[in-house]
């Protein structure tokens, strides 16, 4: 038997039963049942009701000593955080709360929820990726090799979720095997691989369901003061789902639904002259000026401007108002990751990733220092492979904060804006780093 089960891939588990009430006929059983299991014939054994001849019963979890220890580990991560298979754990302690992770993620199963924020944000991220490797235009390793991580992730939870949606292969991973074992009045014809179905009120709440049989494992008979007992243990299988809710093509269809909903909603930017969507890979134009008033706030008044004029005392007006003006549409104010870290120019900084990345400087003049090193010291004096005092503002800009999760155009625009509200200086998209430096 071994041998035959070697040469097939050990994808069969061969016994011998012999069967005392059939003549003692000898049978080869496949207790790895893979065939037809005609789960609308099933029979259902009653238990536990006035129509039951189960004398006794139990149900007993088949975990293995070590693998409980393995789930309450595994379950601690987010889904998608360490593989598909890593649901199975989460799953298993779905809705129990602990003092370390108080929040346990379970795939939504119910409907297609095309607003979904992960599927939302990871399409966006793809997109993001397949932008930059489509670029004619050359791109920092670092800022492809951070792409790809977030991409590879962003992937992942993709497949998951709409596993758990599709009822696919990794349906159903969070049964944990369970043996039913019970003792009823004599009963022949029984073999080890037959299936059958017990009534639901007795079943866990995670086992309820048509997809879930009983499969024989062992048979026992006892004669004994003129009665015959029969003793069955049965492990839960899974049955194949016959797919008849949907057609191929009503899963194409809902597919592209939800994708399509998700990319409008990533994409909002990603629009050139008329609002038409630009294909990936495709740098998109500048779309106009729009004036409007950009004052600059408080904290850039207050605590930005004099750390930049003793970081930097001897930097152009023009570079000031340029940097000042970056920092401010980043958002540096107080309660932001990069005011609680004198971060401004956000330089290694990535609250998007888990665990999020953060980078902090001992003082402000410290953060602006790195601000300047990070992009604008390397264009200005042309030792940057992306970055050259020859870039025109949107060109810069659109390398700065490209999109899709930025709009090159708006980011100008303000830019520009604040320079004429703030300095009264007119500069346009086409002016160039090495004319804003110029400006004293």
């Amino acid at each position: 038997m071994n041998g035959i089960q070697s040469s097939i891939g050990n994808i069969n588990s061969f016994e011998i039963h012999v069967d005392p009430i059939d003549n003692y006929v000898a049978r080869i059983i496949d207790v790895n049942y893979t065939g037809d299991d005609k789960a609308a014939d099933l029979f259902q054994l009653q238990v536990h009701n006035t129509r039951s001849t189960v004398r006794s019963y139990s149900l007993q979890s088949q975990i293995f000593p070590n693998q409980s220890s393995i789930i309450a580990i595994g379950s601690q991560a987010k889904g998608g955080q360490l593989g598909i298979q890593n649901n199975t754990m989460i799953d298993f302690n779905k809705e129990i709360k602990d003092r370390i992770i108080p929040k346990k993620t379970a795939g939504k199963t119910d409907d297609l929820d095309d607003n979904n924020f992960i599927v939302t944000n990871s399409i966006a991220s793809i997109i993001q990726l397949l932008a930059v490797l489509n670029s004619t235009e050359p791109a920092a390793v670092a800022d492809i090799s951070n792409l790809i991580a977030k991409a590879k992730n962003s992937l992942r939870d993709i497949i998951i979720y709409f596993q758990t949606i599709f009822d696919s292969d990794g349906g159903r991973r969070n049964i944990i095997p369970i043996q039913f074992s019970f003792e009823m009045d004599g009963i022949g014809g029984l073999i080890i691989g037959n299936l059958f179905r017990i009534n639901q009120d007795i079943l866990p709440k995670g086992y309820k369901g048509k997809t879930l049989a009983q499969t024989v494992t062992r048979i026992a008979h006892t004669l004994q003061n003129n009665d015959w007992t029969t003793k069955i243990d049965a492990l839960n299988i899974i049955l194949d789902k016959k797919r008849g809710k949907f057609e191929i093509g009503d899963i194409t269809s809902i597919l592209r639904q939800a994708l399509k909903n998700a990319i409008d909603r990533a994409l909002p930017s990603i629009t050139s002259v008329g609002g038409v969507n630009a294909p990936i890979g495709v740098k998109l134009s500048y779309s106009g000026f729009t004036p409007f008033p950009a004052p600059k706030t408080d904290i850039i008044r207050d605590t930005y401007e004099p750390a930049l004029n003793k970081a930097f005392p001897d930097f152009s007006r023009g570079l000031k108002t340029l940097m000042a003006a970056q920092v401010q549409l980043e958002g540096f104010k107080p309660g932001t990751v990069a005011y609680r870290t004198n971060n401004p120019g956000n330089v290694s900084t990535d609250t998007s990733q888990s665990p999020p990345k953060i980078t902090t400087f001992p003082t402000l003049e410290d953060g602006i220092k790195a601000q300047w090193n990070r992009v604008l010291k390397g264009a200005l004096n042309n030792t940057s492979k992306i970055y050259t005092s020859n870039m025109t503002l949107y060109d810069y800009l659109y390398r700065y904060a490209p999109p899709p999760a930025n709009n090159p155009t708006s980011y100008t625009n303000f830019v520009i804006n604040y320079f004429k509200t703030n300095a009264s200086i007119d500069i346009t998209a086409t002016t160039t780093l090495e004319q804003i430096n110029a400006i004293k």
